[in-house]
């Protein structure tokens, strides 16, 4: 979804499906425990475009990514991940 704020400047936000996919290698002394998953999850940013020419701007955006974590265990010891994380970008946008 975008809103033109005025000529020069845009306001966005998306939403996105994702499926992450997890490579976890987990080494507890003599045993081992190898899983390679693809994760599920949700992520939603908002951002502004600057449009300093018609082929040249700039974009600021943040967002936050929510992938489901998973449990691994190995040798009596359990570990949990989570690949969630808070997305800050910004950069230079070229249209043509």
């Amino acid at each position: 979804v975008s809103w033109r704020v005025c000529r020069w400047l845009d306001a966005y936000a998306g939403a996105a499906a994702l499926c992450n996919i997890a490579a976890l290698d987990f080494d507890v002394g003599a045993r081992a425990s190898s899983e390679t998953q693809c994760r599920l999850g949700f992520a939603g940013e908002v951002g502004l475009m600057a449009h300093l020419t018609d082929s040249l701007g700039l974009y600021a955006e943040v967002g936050y990514e929510w992938i489901d974590g998973f449990d691994v265990s190995t040798g009596g010891v359990r570990a949990d991940a989570d690949f969630s994380s808070l997305v800050v970008s910004a950069g230079v946008c070229f249209r043509f």
